[in-house]
């Protein structure tokens, strides 16, 4: 009886662990996506904040310029704060940014929350990598691995496509606006 009990313990542990790997993946996912899902929408954001194509320009640079400074900080940050504290203060920030670049009505605005949004979604990916080669064994590792890698690969393929379908029949706003539910079930499964 007492093996029975440890198989079905082992199972949920597993199936837990399994639930975060895929809610890290997906944020992860998120965050490349929204590298690239805003540079079909510059004209029509350009039109809507009366700004330049040099200046809209500023929107992702502020955003990758701020992912690239906080990407190497993943470990320090990991090790001084746990996984678990800093994906969900990521997903968090990196949510309230994307309803936040959604209302933005001026440049400056968008430029400030793309910042935070390059600040928030930074750590998604090394972090969902990191939790998959400490959480899961040699055997379990490729299954998991295998939806992490397509996130991966399929972000920067669909974020163009979902940001020319978004902007051309909703609005541009909606290429921000995308990433709240996956931030909120991310955030609550984590949690």
């Amino acid at each position: 009886m007492n093996e029975f009990a440890g198989d079905e313990s082992r199972s949920f542990w597993l199936q837990h662990r399994t639930i975060v790997a895929y809610a890290v993946s997906l944020l992860a996912l998120a965050e490349i996506v929204d590298l690239t899902i805003v540079s079909v929408a510059i004209p029509n954001i350009m039109g809507s904040l009366n700004a330049n194509l040099s200046e809209v320009s500023l929107t992702m640079t502020s955003y990758i310029v701020a992912a690239a400074v906080c990407i190497p900080l993943t470990g320090l940050v990991t090790r001084k704060f746990g996984m678990k504290n800093v994906v969900l203060v990521s997903a968090l920030i990196f949510g309230i940014s994307s309803v936040l670049c959604g209302m933005s009505t001026s440049l400056n605005e968008m430029i400030m929350f793309r910042l935070m949004q390059g600040v928030g979604g930074a750590f998604l990916p090394s972090i969902a990598q990191s939790y998959i080669s400490k959480n899961f064994t040699q055997q379990e590792q490729p299954k998991i691995m295998t939806f992490y890698s397509l996130c991966v690969v399929l972000g920067p393929i669909i974020g163009p496509i979902f940001g020319g379908v978004l902007s051309e029949n909703l609005n541009w706003r909606w290429c921000f606006y995308v990433n709240i539910p996956i931030c909120i079930a991310g955030f609550v499964l984590i949690f």
